[in-house]
């Protein structure tokens, strides 16, 4: 009896964590703080939503209404756009030091550069 109660527990738990409205909560976040984000934060936001997308396979989705299927769609695509937002972020800063780094490696060896004329 005790063990099954807390099945349930466990159950209803792992349902939760996986609803559309608990999942919001987290692309919520992720939209707005996602550029705040360390790479923990990164691993913990990825957790759910890897959890949602398996939760969402393509079984359960077939017995879902179209609109309950386009709301799981939408939360997917918001949770993509915010991740790829910030990981743009992370390749421009990492292209800028890598930029700034050769530019010092070169000349180190002695080696002029020659300026871009921005106009």
């Amino acid at each position: 009896m005790l063990c099954g109660l807390l099945l349930a527990a466990v159950l209803l738990v792992a349902c939760a964590s996986t609803s559309p409205r608990t999942f919001e909560r987290t692309v919520a976040d992720v939209e707005q703080n996602g550029e705040k984000y360390s790479q923990e934060d990164w691993e913990r936001a990825d957790v759910d939503f890897d959890r949602f997308c398996q939760y969402y396979n393509y079984d359960r989705l077939q017995t879902m209404s179209e609109e309950e299927q386009r709301e799981v769609g939408r939360l997917m695509a918001r949770y993509t756009k915010a991740r790829a937002k910030s990981a743009l972020k992370d390749v421009d800063g990492a292209l800028k030091t890598g930029a700034a780094l050769l530019r010092g490696f070169l000349e180190g060896m002695g080696l002029e550069i020659e300026e871009e004329n921005k106009e």
